[in-house]
């Protein structure tokens, strides 16, 4: 994320957007969720086993910014991984003549959607994979007729939710700064960054539940000191409780979207 930022500004900088009304940017949202029955991403176990249904519909949402005749693409996707060098080149040559000239394709890594290294499912002549191209081309196109005056902002603030699970050494390296970018109008309003009105009212139940997850976890290990099933329940208990005011607090943020897996 720092890099992207970095290179978000380094481009904004070099491009001649340093003075204010130079900057433009669009955004817009597809939905990209495979037919049922594709085969599912992740996890060495599942085999790239097919799916069965859909839970949350997967969606890409592109940004673009436009400095003088400089633009650049960004597309978040509800993917495991972005696409592959060739699908990259085929949406590239498509948006190309609108003069976009640089592409972030950036996935969720999300092991619930579809596996991309195929591009003949459900056949070759119509595979998702080249259905997927092309909603990706038209969705960055989209995004540059929307483009507007906008201003660029960037904050960080240092978080305790992230972990390292694959490190093996004592004093394990995370990086807790959490970065986040705003693209807002002209008059104030955001144009990439949605933040609904209730977000104060969230934030503090948000905390309450990753704590209480937290003294959760701490309750379970007490069950390996003295073997008492009253922790195992304590555990349980506030494990519901928290995972209800979480799902209290995706439903103000996403309302009636896909939430993040």
């Amino acid at each position: 994320m720092r890099f992207i930022i970095g290179v978000l500004i380094g481009w904004a900088i070099t491009a001649g957007a340093a003075r204010a009304g130079e900057l433009k940017a669009g955004a817009a949202k597809v939905e990209i969720t495979p037919p049922t029955g594709y085969a599912m991403w992740g996890y060495g176990s599942r085999h790239d086993q097919p799916s069965e249904g859909v839970l949350d519909a997967l969606h890409a949402r592109a940004l673009v910014l436009a400095a003088g005749s400089e633009k650049i693409a960004i597309v978040s996707l509800d993917l495991g991984r972005p696409p592959t060098r060739q699908s990259t080149a085929a949406i590239r040559a498509r948006i190309k003549g609108a003069g976009i000239e640089h592409v972030f394709l950036v996935a969720s890594h999300t092991h619930h959607g579809p596996v991309l290294e195929l591009d003949d499912w459900p056949d070759a002549k119509q595979s998702y994979v080249r259905q997927l191209e092309q909603k990706l081309a038209d969705l960055i196109l989209e995004a540059d007729k929307a483009l507007k005056p906008a201003r660029l902002g960037v904050a960080s603030k240092e978080v305790p939710l992230n972990r390292n699970r694959h490190s093996k050494r004592d004093d394990k390296p995370v990086d807790r700064e959490l970065l986040v970018l705003r693209l807002e109008a002209a008059d104030g309003k955001a144009r990439a960054l949605k933040v609904p009105d209730s977000m104060h009212k969230v934030q503090d139940q948000y905390l309450e539940a990753i704590t209480l997850l937290k003294d959760a976890s701490a309750e379970m290990a007490k069950v390996e000191t003295d073997s008492k099933i009253e922790h195992l329940v304590t555990a349980q208990n506030m494990s519901y409780t928290a995972s209800e005011d979480l799902l209290k607090v995706e439903d103000v943020l996403w309302p009636g979207e896909h939430k993040p897996n």
